[in-house]
This record gives structure tokens, sequence and C-alpha cells, in this order.
């Protein structure tokens, strides 16, 4: 902390700068790993996978603990140290970000499943009291499903294409 009347440095003064415009940041190319260190936790899903995509320098060393923050903060902290407890009785190590991409897109696979379960049933509800199917919508649950898919598939978006083939090491079953 700097002492009373002391100005910041001219250093402290460019880290603020950039924490303060991180969704204007495109590529940290060039920038040191201490400062990244500084800068990159400050950054939101979206900010992140933005900057990481966008840079040719691998940043898994400063980010991997990012990701595995955003892993836990998703899919909870019993969930995050069993895939953990995985890898190290597996002797295998995998990136955190590629780990939460493989498991957001399996829970998009899961969710999609149910709203098409919730779908069919709803339809042939709606079929054998006379109903006509119409939209589809016109059964509350079923559109709040079809909102909260939505939802994820907004959040999600930046991920499109990631896949990885150790999928068993997400699996909670």
């Amino acid at each position: 902390m700097e002492a009373e009347g002391k100005a910041p440095s001219l250093l402290e003064l460019c880290v603020r700068k950039a924490i303060d415009n991180l969704r204007r940041i495109e590529s940290v190319d060039g920038v040191d790993t201490p400062l990244l260190r500084r800068i990159l936790p400050h950054c939101d899903l979206e900010q992140l996978t933005r900057i990481e995509s966008r840079t040719a320098t691998d940043l898994t060393p400063v980010t991997d603990v990012l990701w595995q923050g955003f892993y836990r903060r998703q899919f909870g902290e019993e969930h995050t140290s069993r895939v953990a407890d995985r890898m190290r009785r597996a002797g295998a190590r995998y990136r955190w970000k590629e780990l939460f991409r493989a498991k957001t897109k399996q829970q998009k696979e899961v969710e999609d499943r149910m709203v098409e379960a919730l779908t069919s049933k709803c339809r042939a509800g709606n079929a054998e009291s006379g109903m006509s199917s119409g939209s589809g919508y016109k059964n509350p649950m079923l559109k709040k499903a079809r909102m909260e898919v939505d939802i994820r598939a907004r959040m999600e978006a930046p991920f499109a294409g990631g896949q990885l083939s150790q999928r068993r090491l997400m699996d909670s079953r």
C-alpha cells in the first residue's frame, strides 16, 4: 500500500488502467508474466476467453488457476476436487480451460436432451387433452426451461467448437 501523500508509480497507474479497461483489451502479447498475474485475475469469463484467443503467447501458466476458479464457481467445489483428485491419481495434467469447455459442452448436451424430453411430454399431453401443439410454449414449465437453455447458450458462445477427449474426468457419476 502506498504511503500517504506519495504518488503511485507509473507502473501501478498502468496496471490500474489495464484492469479498468479489460473489456477493450484484445491481446497481451509482449506483456511480462508478473504484470499478467496482476491484471488477468480481474477478467470475467468472456474477457479471459477473448484475450486468450487473440494472444499468440501461451497464457496457461498464468490463466490455468483462473480457469480452475471458473470451473469451481460453475460446477462446485466438490466436483472440482473430484476432478483434481482423478488427475492426480491418473498422473495426468489437463488444462482447466479445456476441462471447463468439455464439462460445459457435456452439461449443455444433457440440458438439451432434458428440454427435448420435456417438450415431447408436453406435446404428448397437449395431444391427449385435445389441445393444439401451437408454438410449444403454452406450458409455463417448458417456456422457463427453454429460456434457461437460451441463457446458457449465450453464456457458452465463446466456447463453440471446443472439445476434450478425456470427458470421463468430468463425469459426476
